[in-house]
């Protein structure tokens, strides 16, 4: 017996084939069979009957193949489950035989936590659970100044993590495009490193994801990232297409977040408990990762976008800490949608005002996938 709990739970499965007695309900009821299974005729909606009633629960003796399926409570198959098409499942699901799922399983069951952890904090930002790395001055690149390098001078630091710029707003060129390269060392989620790897992370190249735009059409604040991973010192190049004056200013830097390995998931629920090291005043913010919600700076770039949740928001001004003394935030019943197949995630972000502020602290993370 396998057993799934779902609530609203979303499959996309397939398999053998369909069940040649099913009528559709109107039909059923207009030759006097009362029980069985039946298809609505207006919806396509298979249903169960019993005593002329459609009932909520589905119970089969066999196989059940159908194209679409909702069921509002109990769905029991004492062999193979195949759905050619969308799922909407409230209840829980017994399967017997088989369960052949095509596509991905989504829903809002059982709540899934991660922890995270913060060995100290010292003055400024700190960051759990993924990272920014950004210069505060930007870059601004012309035909005479093309590149501009990102990874504290060094070869061998395993960032793991995207490149991004932040658009000051359109940039210029007298040539017929204007576009930005980011070279490297990539690595993959499998484990696939690349030397002297590159991508275009604002431009009009056909497989990129976003920002597939000229760098003379970018906008204020606007967010590229690259799909790629990098590894050790990269490099922005700024180059355009028989340009002989052309310019491009941004922000830069590295974004590693939270995707529970490119998931689409809600979160539903963080706490972070910790000791602190000494006094001074602390914030805690669960930030969302996306495109929107990025502020350029020419002198003073702060890396990230909105906070889901902030411990200076809902704590006010209680937000000091005692050197010894122990410090707890929570927030419960969340309901915030990650694209984490997307280029979405979330960060948490310390901020503190001395060193080591923190002594320790653990962070906690409930999502639903």
């Amino acid at each position: 017996m396998k057993a799934l709990p779902v609530v609203a739970l979303a499959l996309t499965v397939a398999c053998a084939q369909a069940s040649p007695d099913t009528y559709s309900c109107q039909e059923q009821l207009k030759y006097g069979q009362t029980d069985g299974f039946c298809v609505d005729r207006d919806s396509n909606d298979l249903h169960t009957m019993v005593n002329g009633t459609s009932r909520a629960e589905l119970t089969t003796a066999g196989a059940l193949v159908v194209d679409d399926i909702t069921v509002n409570d109990d769905l029991t198959v004492a062999d193979a489950l195949s759905v050619t098409g969308v799922s909407t499942l409230t209840g829980n699901v017994t399967v017997t035989g088989d369960l052949a799922v095509t596509g991905s399983i989504t829903g809002s069951g059982s709540v899934v936590y991660k922890s995270y952890s913060l060995a100290t904090a010292n003055t400024g930002i700190n960051y759990t659970g993924g990272f920014y790395d950004a210069p505060a001055a930007d870059a601004d690149l012309t035909q005479a100044s093309l590149t501009q390098t990102l990874g504290d001078g060094a070869d061998d630091e395993p960032w793991a993590a995207h490149a991004f710029l932040v658009a000051s707003g359109a940039g210029t060129t007298d040539g017929s495009d204007l576009v930005v390269t980011v070279t490297g060392t990539s690595i993959t989620d499998a484990g696939v490193r690349t030397a002297s790897d590159s991508e275009v992370i604002i431009g009009t190249a056909a497989d990129l994801t976003q920002c597939q735009i000229q760098a003379t059409a970018a906008t204020t604040d606007l967010y590229c990232e690259t799909d790629k991973k990098w590894l050790g010192q990269i490099t922005y190049t700024l180059s355009s297409t028989g340009g002989s004056t052309f310019n491009f200013t941004f922000n830069y830097g590295w974004a590693k977040y939270e995707d529970f390995g490119n998931r689409d998931f809600t979160v539903t629920d963080f706490e972070c408990v910790g000791m602190a090291g000494a006094s001074n005043t602390i914030t805690i913010k669960l930030l969302e990762h996306n495109l929107t919600g990025w502020t350029y700076s020419a002198a003073a770039f702060v890396p990230g976008a909105d906070a889901i949740v902030s411990s200076v928001t809902d704590h006010s001004s209680e937000n000091g800490l005692t050197s010894g003394q122990p410090f707890a935030y929570k927030r419960a019943a969340l309901s915030t949608a990650i694209d984490g197949d997307g280029s979405e995630g979330v960060v948490v972000e310390v901020s503190v005002g001395g060193v080591n502020v923190v002594d320790y602290m653990s962070c906690h993370l409930g999502v639903t996938f």
